[in-house]
């Protein structure tokens, strides 16, 4: 069959084609580019099994959002970022490889310091935490208090907009923030680059699991897809879903007590842990103490700045007006209170169920 008898398909053809062209020449992505939807994934795969089964409604609407309303992927400029010159080339290639999706905000909460990268080996020390400890807050904390970047050993293109250290895994950075519980290791790339396997520290932050399994359900199931993920509140479609909610207590009450006892009953890193709960009564009090651990001197005037601005923007202010906890629900996470309790109280700490003020039960749905 000739063009002429079928102009039309043709023509489908050599558009084709030119498309085809374009995209190799013109609308190729940069390695850059690639190495951030790399990040992105990674960072999300955690979130990806809830979204995927909810209502299809729900999802087109999510999906609708995105399209509407992109967020530029495009980093700040380098002279914000300050340091960078003592990274070495591993740290530096991990930071290059991690793009913000958004431009940090101009005023996003008060900045105690012109934050930098710090010059020198110094230890490295792993903020350690089950998923919903405070993590983020306790890292925009330091910073103000130190004047030092936080790092992490994951790359979450939200808070890249934010925290600059996100991804890099060094002493140039004055914390790193880890989830991790299989394994208590540095990545492997940063081990092979410093001939050494384990961090030097751990300060290993926790929080009543109660609290931590809510905090976690709301930057989970919160739907809005920005940085205010961390601080937004979760769906209730989550939350009244018996089947979907008794898993995740189930899967994150164990989790709790894994990076719980994985990281105390090593003996190999000093370890210092934080409760969440005492941060919030006595403040200055636990700052001191962290900062005497990670053996930074700091001034009165910088310490006063950090907590005088404590709540930032990273730390949610709104709470959920529901107790989604069934009775079942509190059997299992007091089971795993009740095994924790023998390592909890060779560091003085304690947890039981709290209360939810003003909290209802949520209307259930099989």
């Amino acid at each position: 069959m000739s063009c002429r008898q079928n102009g039309v398909l043709c023509v489908w053809v050599l558009v084709c084609i030119v498309v085809s062209v374009l995209d190799v020449f013109w609308l190729q992505p940069s390695l850059s580019d690639v190495h951030c939807k790399r990040c992105a994934c990674e960072n999300s795969l955690g979130s990806l099994p809830a979204r995927r089964d909810q209502p299809a409604k729900s999802l087109q609407s999510v999906h609708t959002t995105k399209r509407l309303e992109p967020a530029p992927n495009v980093m700040t400029s380098r002279s914000d970022v300050r340091g960078l010159g003592y990274l070495d080339k591993l740290s530096r290639d991990r930071y290059e490889a991690c793009k913000p999706r958004q431009r940090r905000p101009s005023t996003q909460t008060v900045q105690c310091h012109d934050l930098t990268f710090q010059e020198g080996k110094n230890p490295i020390v792993a903020l350690a935490s089950p998923p919903g400890s405070g993590n983020t807050w306790v890292r925009y904390l330091l910073e103000q208090a130190t004047g030092v970047y936080t790092g992490s050993i994951y790359c979450d293109t939200d808070l890249k907009a934010i925290y600059p250290g996100e991804k890099v895994v060094s002493g140039n950075v004055i914390v790193v923030k880890t989830h991790r519980y299989a394994t208590l290791q540095l990545p492997s790339d940063v081990q092979e680059a410093l001939g050494k396997t384990n961090y030097d520290k751990v300060i290993l932050l926790i929080r009543n699991p109660y609290n931590c399994l809510l905090s976690e359900a709301n930057r989970k199931w919160n739907v809005d897809s920005s940085v205010s993920n961390h601080v937004g509140l979760a769906s209730d479609i989550f939350l009244t879903d018996i089947t979907r909610w008794n898993q995740f207590v189930l899967s994150k009450s164990g989790a709790w007590l894994t990076v719980l006892c994985t990281w105390l009953k090593q003996d190999h890193m000093p370890v210092m842990i934080v409760q969440y709960e005492k941060l919030v009564t006595d403040l200055r009090g636990e700052m001191l103490r962290i900062l005497n651990f990670l053996g930074q001197q700091v001034s009165n005037e910088s310490l006063d700045c950090a907590i005088e601005n404590a709540n930032g923007s990273l730390r949610r202010t709104r709470h959920l007006s529901v107790d989604p906890f069934s009775k079942d629900n509190n059997a299992v996470i007091d089971r795993v209170l009740e095994e924790a309790r023998p390592i909890l109280q060779r560091y003085n700490v304690s947890y039981s169920m709290p209360v939810i003020v003003n909290a209802e039960p949520p209307q259930r749905t099989s």
